[in-house]
């Protein structure tokens, strides 16, 4: 049962790179959405940054959190 499942989801992913890699039979005007494809990454080390500050303020339980309040 494991292969007969593996085999769909393989068969699925190879589909899903062959969409990404633009082997879908559509050119790129006719995928609008890619125009915006990357647009932000000039911000991901702003975010990884502050990503570091909130795991570090909050990533953090206190004992006194997980006392019993009875």
């Amino acid at each position: 049962m494991a292969a007969v499942a593996g085999g769909a989801v393989g068969t699925m992913m190879e589909k899903k790179i062959e969409i990404a890699g633009g082997e879908d039979g559509l050119e790129r005007d006719e995928r609008p959405w890619l125009v915006y494809a990357g647009v932000l990454a000039h911000l991901h080390e702003e975010t990884v940054r502050i990503q570091q500050l909130v795991d570090e303020e909050f990533g953090q339980i206190e004992p006194e959190d997980w006392a019993d309040e009875n």
